[in-house]
């Protein structure tokens, strides 16, 4: 009955490292390098750039620059918030 259980085993034991040995080699041929997956990317950037933002023109730059002047705005309008309740509470420098 030892017998038995043990060649069993054994048995167990080679075929799973016969499964893992197949999965590895199947790994190791598909393995991706970094161009395969920068390639598409720099794909949709240029395609991003060649079908939405050449005809917008400047429209796109002047949304930016509205864009960075309100949010510096907000910031700065924030910033003073915190700097007159700082001076109220006295942990300013």
């Amino acid at each position: 009955m030892r017998q038995k259980t043990i060649s069993a085993l054994r048995f167990q034991v080679k075929n799973h490292v016969r499964f893992a040995t197949v999965i590895f080699s199947i790994q190791i041929r598909n393995v991706m390098n970094l161009q395969s997956i920068l390639e598409p990317f720099a794909n949709f950037c240029q395609w991003t750039f060649k079908n939405i933002l050449d005809p917008i023109g400047p429209a796109f730059n002047w949304i930016c620059i509205v864009f960075a002047f309100v949010a510096i705005g907000y910031w700065l309008r924030r910033q003073g918030k915190y700097n007159r309740k700082a001076a109220a509470e006295g942990t300013i420098k």
